[in-house]
């Protein structure tokens, strides 16, 4: 028999079982607890897809400075090519080198 029929009198009144208040108190903290099981849930997806978007836009900026390196060392060897060229033009058509 349940300790609730067992909680009856004769006379029709109703005792409380002796774990009442412990069954209210676990309500109570299932009602608190359980709405915010959705709620930090949405957090964790966002904070991963927070992760992601930062992961992904570090390798962006990663490979963007890659870029500007290599467009660095272009400009490099091109004024290397220049300053090359101007010498050779200046050695072949200057008649008084003395090279």
């Amino acid at each position: 028999m349940s300790s609730f029929l067992l909680a009856l009198q004769d006379n029709g009144s109703c005792n409380k079982p002796k774990n009442y208040h412990q069954g209210k108190k676990w309500q109570m903290t299932q009602m608190i607890v359980l709405p915010f099981i959705p709620i930090v849930a949405l957090i964790i997806q966002n904070l991963l897809g927070l992760y992601t978007v930062i992961t992904y836009r570090n390798e962006v900026a990663d490979i963007d400075r890659q870029v500007e390196r290599t467009l660095s060392v272009g400009r490099f060897v091109t004024e290397i090519q220049r300053e090359r060229s101007e010498v050779s033009f200046l050695v072949f058509t200057d008649t008084s080198y003395s090279g």
